[in-house]
């Protein structure tokens, strides 16, 4: 499945607690790279996190760049709003294939039984010199 078209997706059923979402994979300048959107739902706090790595080179301090974003939603993941997002953050250290930088957002509501999923940003360099930037496919809703 595309990126583009995970961007119509809606995140899958709830669960409790912490939940991987899908991979999307790009290619920028050669160099296929991977991101991927996580949830955890805890009484009182959800967190989006945000992963991005190499899948098939090495490459240097600042080439990838993450943003976390967590959601609140109905439990079918529709009716989203965004309530909190990290800031940009540039890798600062060598990645290379197998390995990836997360960085996330956290939303603190103080209890109550409500859906949240993740969602993020991540920008890739290319040889042009700038960066492309890439959607995460949308993580599965959860729970406290």
């Amino acid at each position: 499945m595309s990126l583009a078209a995970s961007l119509a997706l809606v995140p899958a059923a709830a669960q409790a607690g912490y939940a991987p979402g899908d991979r999307g994979v790009y290619t920028v300048s050669g160099i296929t790279y991977w991101n991927q959107a996580n949830t955890n739902v805890v009484t009182s706090a959800a967190t989006g996190e945000t992963r991005s790595g190499p899948d098939t080179h090495c490459v240097s301090p600042g080439s990838i760049a993450i943003r976390g974003k967590v959601f609140e939603s109905s439990s079918t993941g529709t009716a989203a709003a965004l309530r909190a997002e990290s800031v940009v953050w540039y890798t600062n250290a060598t990645l290379c294939p197998g390995e990836y930088n997360g960085y996330s957002a956290y939303y603190y509501f103080g209890g109550g039984f409500r859906y949240f999923y993740s969602g993020g940003d991540s920008w890739a360099w290319n040889s042009g010199g700038y960066y492309n930037w890439y959607n995460t496919i949308p993580g599965k809703v959860q729970n406290p």
